[in-house]
């Protein structure tokens, strides 16, 4: 890693190079089928084109097991509508003309910059999004945020269009409403102090934002629902997009977010000894796991069945891996959440098993917001406050 912040050659490529390009290393068709085999016999190549038809056959037989058990019969698609109902949300303005829009350099007036870019990991593509905080110097790849959504959001929620409305909740910071990321949602019924303008006020770096496949500026890149593994696939593209660019990265989830930043980062293929230093993560409002969201006085066999039927993320699992690994994790829930039973909020099971961890620092809210009731995904003035003394990444200060 050189003086300007350029991430080291060393970090693990997860596609063999063979293969970044589309080749495997054998000459290729104008279809993009391995040539023939050349030999001295001029009869037609019958034997070829049948050992072709029955390769292909064994294929595409492959791939629909394979398909069939990750998506467990399609179970895991159609449980895909309640783990990520944000695909059927519906807009005047679409999220990809709302990213053009806060791309436009003459909309940038008040220092944010925000551009667009690809983020790829193994056969995952992403759009991301690099919002710039103003004064932030160009070329400068010190340090970001990486912003895993909630479920019921898109990145379109995040950006201030036009002026700021003038009415907003009495505990929400001047300085957090801007022309680049916003604070609040526009929509009254959903009124929380979202995370990524608020996030960037407190930690003053570029924050990267992405919406998983089939839902807001990627809604064409996954046929039918997402799945709670295509999730995780995203937010280990999101990742890996961020450790290529970037010297050190503080990963922040929220809701669902926050068990895909774990689950993420535990699988991500780099050993722990390399990253600790570089990545550190900050969970607000997760669970522990997705069925004890709904059944929380369930025992062990609901995890068994939500895993059963594909509707299964871990996060208590991938937080206890990630304390163990030794990366530095601050865990933030509501007490009287609407969505998250307190036998399924992460925070008390961290509270129950690593609370004593030189590495963790767990933090519960009984704060509402001015006016409002509801609380779930909400920057509310103690969770920024706890979010402000919890900087791992950039103060190791603890």
């Amino acid at each position: 890693m050189n003086g300007s912040g350029a991430v080291s050659a060393a970090v693990y490529n997860p596609v063999p190079s063979s293969q970044q390009d589309g080749s495997s290393g054998s000459a290729r068709s104008p279809s993009g089928l391995g040539s023939p085999r050349v030999n001295q016999y001029s009869g037609p190549p019958v034997e070829a084109t049948s050992t072709s038809l029955v390769s292909r056959s064994v294929s595409i037989v492959s791939d629909l097991i394979d398909w069939s058990i990750e998506n467990r019969l399609g179970a895991a698609k159609l449980l895909g509508a309640l783990v990520v109902p944000a695909q059927f949300r519906q807009s005047k303005v679409s999220s990809s003309q709302l990213l053009a829009e806060a791309c436009n350099a003459n909309n940038q007036k008040s220092g944010h910059v925000v551009r667009s870019d690809t983020a790829h990991y193994g056969d995952t593509t992403l759009t991301v999004a690099v919002c710039t905080p103003p004064m932030w110097r160009a070329g400068d790849t010190s340090r970001c945020v990486l912003y895993h959504n909630p479920n019921a959001a898109t990145i379109s929620s995040y950006f201030q269009r036009g002026n700021p409305p003038p009415a907003r909740p009495g505990c929400l910071p001047e300085q957090h409403c801007h022309s680049g990321l916003k604070g609040t949602f526009g929509d009254q019924t959903a009124s929380g102090l979202h995370g990524p303008g608020i996030i960037q006020d407190i930690r003053r770096c570029p924050v990267i934002l992405y919406d998983y496949r089939g839902v807001g500026i990627n809604k064409q890149t996954t046929p039918l629902f997402p799945t709670c593994e295509t999730i995780v696939q995203d937010g280990l593209a999101a990742l890996h997009y961020a450790l290529l660019r970037f010297d050190k990265v503080e990963i922040l989830g929220t809701s669902l977010g926050g068990a895909v930043a774990t689950a993420s980062l535990d699988r991500y293929p780099s050993p722990a000894y390399s990253l600790k230093g570089r990545v550190s993560i900050s969970v607000l409002d997760s669970f522990s796991t997705t069925p004890h969201v709904m059944f929380p006085d369930q025992g062990p066999w609901i995890d068994n069945l939500g895993w059963l039927l594909g509707a299964y993320l871990d996060g208590a699992g991938h937080t206890d891996s990630l304390i163990r690994k030794g990366f530095k994790i601050a865990v933030s829930n509501h007490v009287n959440d609407e969505v998250i039973p307190s036998k399924a909020q992460l925070a008390n099971h961290v509270l129950d098993r690593n609370a004593s961890e030189p590495n963790v620092r767990v933090h519960l809210s009984g704060k509402e917001i001015d006016h409002y009731s509801f609380n779930h995904g909400s920057f509310t003035e103690d969770v920024q406050e706890f979010l402000s003394l919890s900087s791992p990444t950039f103060s190791l200060n603890w």
